[in-house]
């Protein structure tokens, strides 16, 4: 979510239950311990824009601890891992919160199991210079306090015995439009401009069941507005969806370049599909399913293929 509609407290997440529910028994466990007991290293699992970043920011504002974020493929080597950990300052436990973190290469993988398992990061590649300032040859860092929190849309891809090493699994579902509602309803208080409450009804349709993306098109209505020097009306609305070429259902342009494509070339496989749309693997990923879920696509065993809901729908829309 964005920073400044992001909640600070589970209390203050909406939606996502059954998911606050679990980190909430654990957090209080670990309270109740006087913090001798240590929150499980967790894994986030579930679509893009849903909250993992939300909860993961969340769960440390709960326990006090600091956290520190970095993207899995920036992680290359030990020395990473080490300057990715959080200042410390005396805390009993700190985060790291790994960001899509099947993407991760397997060597670092390889070195998170001593990390999570027994609190130890072997650090003999990267201190020479402690070595010089003290004589002294450091080999292994101590980080008994360290939670790995992680994120992942695609938990196929992670391997199992690194899988394995997170103690707490914890799935978000897509939001219904009703919490959509809910999240922009609370977030138009911190809007420099009004805002019609006809709008956000518009807004919910529009955004999938993504709370990312909802507060994403709040932002771009403000800035419609602001530039107009109006409120959010429904004519600012519409000269915004026209203007980001998004459609009633929340579809855009590179939904429609699928869906032409699927139309044009019959049923598809992925790679051929990324060769004709010029789309990336992992956009294609993300917007299928929402395509699936309307009727407008369907996958079978040889690919995915558009559906005759989906070519009546392209009748009716230019892009």
């Amino acid at each position: 979510m964005l920073n400044r509609f992001r909640p600070k407290y589970l209390s203050d997440v909406i939606g996502q239950n059954q998911a606050k529910k679990i980190l909430s028994l654990e957090i209080a466990a670990v309270k109740n311990s006087n913090y001798k007991k240590k929150m499980p290293h967790t894994l986030f699992l579930g679509p893009s824009g849903c909250g993992k970043t939300t909860l993961a920011w969340a769960v440390a504002n709960e326990l006090g601890a600091p956290i520190s974020m970095v993207q899995a493929k920036r992680l290359t080597s030990n020395k990473d891992i080490f300057n990715a950990i959080p200042i410390i300052n005396g805390n009993p436990q700190y985060i790291l919160f790994v960001d899509e973190i099947h993407e991760m290469p397997m060597k670092v993988q390889e070195e998170f199991y001593l990390v999570m398992e027994d609190g130890i990061l072997d650090v003999r590649d990267f201190t020479t210079e402690y070595e010089k300032i003290t004589g002294k040859r450091l080999e292994r860092v101590t980080l008994k306090g360290l939670i790995v929190i992680g994120a992942t849309t695609r938990e196929g891809d992670l391997e199992i015995p690194f899988r394995n090493r997170f103690g707490l699994e914890v799935y978000l579902d897509k939001y219904s439009e009703k919490e959509i509602r809910e999240i922009i309803q609370k977030a138009r208080k911190k809007l420099l401009v009004d805002i019609d409450d006809e709008v956000l009804d518009e807004i919910a349709k529009r955004s999938r069941g993504v709370p990312r993306r909802s507060l994403s098109l709040l932002e771009r209505l403000e800035s419609v507005a602001l530039a107009e020097g109006s409120r959010i009306t429904m004519s600012i609305a519409k000269k915004t969806w026209d203007l980001l070429l998004i459609d009633d259902l929340g579809l855009t342009r590179q939904d429609y370049r699928v869906l032409k494509c699927l139309k044009e070339q019959g049923r598809m496989g992925l790679k051929p599909l990324i060769a004709q749309t010029e789309l990336s693997a992992s956009t294609i990923r993300t917007i299928e399913p929402y395509l699936v879920q309307l009727g407008l696509v369907k996958r079978t065993s040889k690919g995915r293929e558009i559906t005759n809901k989906g070519i009546g729908y392209l009748k009716n829309v230019e892009f």
